[in-house]
């Protein structure tokens, strides 16, 4: 009987896939963004997720990882399965963002 993936790598494959989704869309989320000096940039340049433990490496590019918890990876990965694109501290913003009325 194969032994069933831990609970990190499964998240951490399904955000990579969305990951994955945003990279591939050069015309919205993934469109080259100006930076200082006349440089650009996207977003999202070869991102993926990985599991550590019990924790989920994050890399959106080259120059930035994140390690998430497995409750902040799950809450990452909910908030994008809703249908919302971003960056997970897009998803913390809007969690810790006061409700408005």
């Amino acid at each position: 009987m194969p032994r069933k993936p831990p609970r990190s790598q499964v998240v951490a494959e399904a955000i990579a896939r969305h990951l994955k989704r945003f990279e591939s869309d050069t015309d919205g989320v993934n469109a080259l963004v100006q930076w200082t000096e006349g440089l650009r940039f996207r977003p999202f340049a070869d991102p993926e997720a990985c599991a550590s433990g019990g924790r989920v490496l994050v890399t959106y590019d080259q120059r930035r990882s994140s390690t998430l918890t497995l409750v902040e990876a799950e809450g990452y990965l909910a908030w994008l399965d809703a249908g919302n694109v971003g960056k997970h501290h897009e998803w913390k913003q809007q969690r810790d963002a006061p409700p408005t009325r």
